[in-house]
């Protein structure tokens, strides 16, 4: 096993301890025999099995169970506007059905008379938009490199190297991969999305060889073996970022800051069961504020705020600011008689 120093350690995620697989909580990832896809849009009838890893290139499994990859100088050139060109070196499909957030990959890997030259190898996973088909727009996929831990030094040296790598769910760590604008209008079927929302649902998990444009592409071989996915046992929330920051209600007037990160989002005010207002919210990745005038709601009622995408939605009370000789008048108020109506107020 190559020696590493804790610097580089650390800034990869990347541990050598245990063999892999030695955690019985982990899933186990066979591998199939060739590869079942070309470089085209995923269609039905050519799926590969769940879980079976597989490679783009010509790989055979050996008696031992190990995948052996012979790369080959072709490239995918749907990323070159983000993280570059690929050589596509082994993937598995998952289909949303594993939560990568910060779940821990297990596996062995080696090289074989291997050159980066340009290329940099990576874990790479990619997911598509909740409840869409893969490969039209309306399902549009994200894909995002795991650019703070590169593995090419593990297969540069020659060596069999047992590896665990945290998926870290922070996109600090990770780049998004992006797509490539000379496809034209089929390039839409890449678009951004939140790291974590990907992570969550991936539709496949890949190892690449990411290369810069113009750059060289790596030549000889990959092994890959014992490959397990170790899932978190934190339990995270599934909001992927959309939210309401901030709802506060001055009197009538209503002031909301929203965060639909990137998804065409709707805002809803709700006086206690019933929706009274409804309102395009914007796509905004970076929050927006959102102020009505004099909206004629009953003081009285509980007034919440509700973000709605494709993500979901998320709901939250609408806080009053108001002083204590504001609040005193409106609690007297409010303790009326019910048939009373509510027209308004005194400020």
């Amino acid at each position: 096993m190559s020696k590493l120093s804790p610097a580089i350690l650390a800034a990869l995620a990347v541990v050598f301890s245990l063999p892999a697989n030695a955690d019985p909580a982990c899933k186990q990832l066979p591998f199939q025999q060739t590869g079942v896809l070309g470089r085209t849009t995923l269609v039905e009838g050519d799926r590969p099995s769940f879980g079976t890893w597989g490679s783009w290139m010509k790989s055979p499994v050996d008696r031992a169970g190990t995948l052996r990859v012979s790369l080959q100088p072709e490239l995918d050139p749907n990323h070159v506007d983000g993280f570059g060109s690929l050589q596509l070196v082994a993937y598995v499909y998952l289909f949303e059905e594993m939560d990568l957030r910060n779940a821990t990959l297990k596996f062995d890997i080696k090289g074989r008379d291997f050159v980066a030259n340009d290329a940099n190898l990576y874990a790479w996973v990619q997911g598509c938009r909740v409840g869409g088909k893969y490969g039209d727009s309306a399902g549009a996929c994200a894909n995002w490199a795991f650019s703070s831990a590169p593995l090419t030094s593990l297969v540069e040296s020659g060596s069999l190297e047992s590896v665990e790598l945290k998926l870290v769910d922070d996109e600090s760590k990770w780049s998004y991969g992006g797509n490539n604008a000379e496809q034209g209008s089929a390039a839409s079927r890449y678009r951004y999305q939140p790291l974590a929302k990907v992570l969550a649902h991936p539709i496949n998990l890949h190892f690449v060889l990411a290369i810069p444009v113009g750059g060289m592409p790596a030549s000889g071989g990959i092994n890959l073996s014992n490959v397990s996915i170790c899932p978190s046992e934190k339990k995270v929330d599934d909001d992927f970022g959309r939210s309401v920051i901030s709802a506060q209600r001055d009197g009538y007037d209503l002031s909301v800051r929203v965060m639909a990160q990137g998804e065409r989002s709707n805002l809803a005010v709700w006086a206690n069961d019933e929706r009274v207002i409804s309102i395009y919210a914007g796509n905004t990745n970076h929050g927006r504020d959102i102020f009505l005038r004099n909206t004629q709601i009953p003081l009285c009622a509980d007034v919440y705020a509700r973000i709605s995408n494709i993500n979901g939605s998320q709901t939250v009370e609408i806080k009053r600011n108001e002083t204590l000789w504001q609040k005193t008048k409106r609690v007297f108020w409010c303790m009326k008689p019910k048939g009373r109506v509510v027209a308004s107020v005194d400020h």
